[in-house]
C-alpha cells in the first residue's frame, strides 16, 4: 500500500505547479495526506465527510495549521450547498470554497488539482483537472 501510494505521490507532483493547491476529498486515515505533505506541497484543502475525522488527520492538521486546511463536507455532494443557496440566496457554496483561490479561466491553466477515486459531477462549478487517469 506504501508502494502505490508513493507512486500516487509522484503522479500529483509531477502535475503541479510551484503553489498550486491540491484537494483532497475523504483521505480516511491519510496515507496519501503524509506523503503530500512530505513532497512539499505548499496548500492542502482536504473535504472530510465524516464529522470526526480520524485522529491521524486531526494531527495533520494541528502539525501543519498553515498547509493543510480541513472542510467538514462531503465535496461529493457538493450540489446540496448550491440547491439550498439558490433557495435562500444563501453563501454555504462561498463559504466550503473560501480556501481555495478563485482566478478566472484561461486555456491550459488551473487554479487547483484535484485527487480524487471516482467522477464528480459539478464540473460546472469551479474549474478542476484530475490527475489520475
Amino acid at each position: 500500500m506504501i508502494l502505490i501510494t508513493a507512486e500516487i505521490v509522484e503522479i500529483i507532483k509531477e502535475r503541479l505547479t510551484p503553489g498550486m493547491p491540491v484537494i483532497e476529498a475523504n483521505p480516511g486515515p491519510g496515507l496519501i495526506t503524509r506523503h503530500l505533505l512530505g513532497a512539499g506541497i505548499q496548500k492542502l484543502v482536504i473535504f472530510e465527510s465524516k464529522l470526526n475525522p480520524m485522529p491521524p488527520i486531526q494531527k495533520l492538521v494541528e502539525d501543519h495549521p498553515h498547509i493543510v486546511t480541513l472542510i467538514p463536507s462531503n465535496i461529493f455532494e457538493v450540489y446540496r450547498p448550491i440547491a439550498q443557496d439558490k433557495l435562500d440566496e444563501g453563501d454555504r457554496f462561498d463559504t466550503m470554497m473560501k480556501p481555495i483561490v478563485w482566478k478566472e479561466w484561461s486555456d491550459g491553466e488551473y487554479n487547483v488539482r484535484t485527487c480524487r477515486n471516482r467522477p464528480i459531477d459539478f464540473l460546472g462549478t469551479f474549474h478542476y483537472t484530475s490527475l489520475l487517469k
